[in-house]
């Protein structure tokens, strides 16, 4: 329906539902562009495109394009735009058509994590409140940052996935959100699958489930234990999850069982061999920590080749595989033959690739990524995200004399290939 549609319809709403990051929407709005209503004609009037009016361009374009006369879909407008939220703020009619006071929908720490505390103290303990909160921009509430705002974000769009598709009903949503109000007991059977105790504790994400990973940590199965408790019957019995995904489970569980050995561990080798996924990196396991460090650059590139994503492939070998002065800069990327993406555009999905890269070297969760990294090469990473787990800044000095300590590497060997490091932290 293009812009004359959305001025009518949503000019009234602050310009944070754009989701555009911080910069950005600090500096439409000291143009004077509070508003969607006030961003159109903002952006119009640039003769010389701006940054920030670009990226609002590109915004708006999303979303004209899930405008219609019935209303906006902004799940697909976060969709276009892979689900990076910056604000506390958003419109949400799946959620909205909650009541308020609805106690069958609480906000809290059993579903929402830390954050449902947070919200919960701050009044915004049901999902009808908290809706309505987000549509007008909560508060700024301590202890909020960026991590427990993407946790919580994620727990909401896994609701509303699940609400459009018809997975799960209003009345299923509430029986997730306050469990207790179920007066089924799902009947357990027999453990199926032999497991000691340190498999047990290994995150779902390991199973390579994909999209269905994050179903279920959403009903609060988070580890491998979680799983094989009651299986199948416990399993089929949660919306969302059907007999095709527990027959994949399956297939993952007894590979994993078939993978044990006898010291308590897992044959990694064995069991990306039996799921058919690559293991890197292809050489083998780093014996020391100046090997991993010579590995980190090219390990990135074979990632990059076992993509099935074209965009990305380019993204990883003309840009995260290679040298700063040898990157082809964001531009360069989004003009190549067949991309016909905006620069923003590929900035986003460079983002998330490496989000999604972090996530299964550091958490062990390949819910994104099809292929499986050897446990001493992510293990490096690990010890990393440890050392400097609970500091909220680091300066360049202070990294690197980190890593040369926690990865017992040589010094100029890490400066060496730092900019691959760089780019993954």
């Amino acid at each position: 329906m293009g812009f004359p549609f959305l001025i009518f319809n949503l000019s009234p709403l602050p310009i944070e539902h754009l989701q555009m990051d911080f910069k950005t929407t600090e500096a439409l709005r000291r143009r004077g562009a509070a508003t969607i209503g006030e961003l159109i004609p903002c952006v119009g009037r640039e003769r010389y495109p701006t940054q920030e009016g670009l990226i609002a361009s590109t915004a708006l374009e999303d979303l004209a394009r899930v405008a219609g006369p019935k209303g906006t879909d902004w799940y697909a407008f976060w969709e276009q735009r892979n689900f990076i939220f910056h604000h506390h703020m958003l419109t949400c009619p799946e959620l909205e058509n909650f009541n308020r006071e609805n106690p069958i929908c609480p906000v809290e720490k059993n579903n929402f994590g830390n954050a449902g505390a947070m919200l919960a103290r701050a009044g915004f303990d049901s999902l009808g409140s908290l809706a309505a909160g987000l549509r007008v921009g909560l508060p700024q509430l301590p202890g909020m940052g960026s991590k427990k705002l993407a946790e919580l974000m994620e727990t909401l769009m896994a609701i509303v996935r699940q609400l459009r598709s018809g997975e799960m009903s209003p009345d299923d949503l509430a029986r997730s959100l306050c469990p207790t109000l179920d007066a089924q007991d799902v009947p357990e059977t027999p453990e199926l699958f032999a497991f000691d105790k340190s498999t047990k504790e290994l995150g779902v994400g390991v199973l390579h489930l994909g999209a269905k990973t994050r179903v279920l940590e959403h009903h609060g199965i988070k580890t491998v234990g979680d799983v094989v408790e009651g299986f199948p019957g416990r399993l089929l019995a949660l919306d969302g999850l059907g007999r095709a995904t527990v027959s994949v489970l399956a297939s993952s569980l007894e590979a994993l069982v078939a993978s044990q050995v006898n010291d308590g561990g897992i044959d990694w080798e064995r069991f990306a061999s039996l799921l058919k996924v690559p293991l890197l990196p292809a050489d083998g396991e780093p014996r020391n920590g100046d090997e991993f460090v010579t590995m980190i650059g090219s390990t990135i590139l074979a990632v990059g080749q076992l993509l099935e994503d074209p965009v990305l492939q380019l993204i990883i070998s003309e840009r995260l595989s290679r040298l700063p002065h040898e990157r082809a800069s964001l531009e360069e990327i989004a003009s190549a033959k067949g991309v016909g993406l905006t620069r923003e555009r590929i900035r986003q999905r460079e983002e998330k690739f490496l989000s999604s890269l972090a996530a299964a070297l550091i958490g062990d969760d390949y819910s994104d990524l099809s292929l499986h990294f050897r446990p001493g090469f992510a293990s490096y990473w690990k010890r990393a995200a440890a050392r400097f787990a609970e500091v909220e800044e680091v300066d360049f000095d202070t990294l690197v004399n980190g890593l040369v300590e926690v990865w017992e590497v040589d010094r100029d060997i890490l400066l060496e290939h730092f900019p691959f490091i760089a780019t993954v932290i």
